[in-house]
């Protein structure tokens, strides 16, 4: 059975938030984006394409972005030595998390957790993958 589509998300980590803007069935989105720069070149482009439910903040990424929690859905584009507690504090119940997880240069699992109750959670691998370091507080050190 799949699950509804998520109304809110947050992004962690992408090149750009853009992606978040073209998924229809999302309300209100967010993007975490570590760099500044990055951050900023996002929020011109998506004003550009008059997307307005899509906002995006420059930060430190596997803190996610606790401002607009609880989420329905969480994705992160890059991988750490595992699922941040600060993400999985943040999804509503039944909500799900997708990140990689594994070696900071070596091997890595897609992992999709869904948070079940207060402090339960599911966690099922969904396949082997390669990322990039997510680099932060809850992440590898930068």
């Amino acid at each position: 059975e799949l699950a509804p589509p998520p109304r809110t998300l947050v992004d962690i980590f992408r090149a750009t938030a853009e992606q978040a803007a073209d998924e229809p069935a999302v309300d209100a989105g967010n993007g975490v984006l570590t760099y500044a720069e990055l951050a900023e070149l996002a929020t011109k482009r998506l004003a550009s394409h008059h997307c307005s439910n899509v906002a995006v903040h420059a930060g430190d990424g596997s803190l996610g972005w606790p401002n607009a929690a609880p989420y329905d859905a969480i994705v992160v584009t890059a991988a750490g030595p595992d699922l941040p507690a600060a993400l999985k504090a943040q999804l509503k119940i039944g909500g799900r998390l997708v990140m990689p997880v594994g070696e900071r240069h070596g091997a890595q699992e897609l992992l999709r957790l869904t948070r079940t109750g207060e402090h339960d959670e599911q966690r099922e691998v969904l396949l082997p993958v390669r990322f990039v370091p997510l680099t932060g507080a809850q992440g590898w050190p930068g």
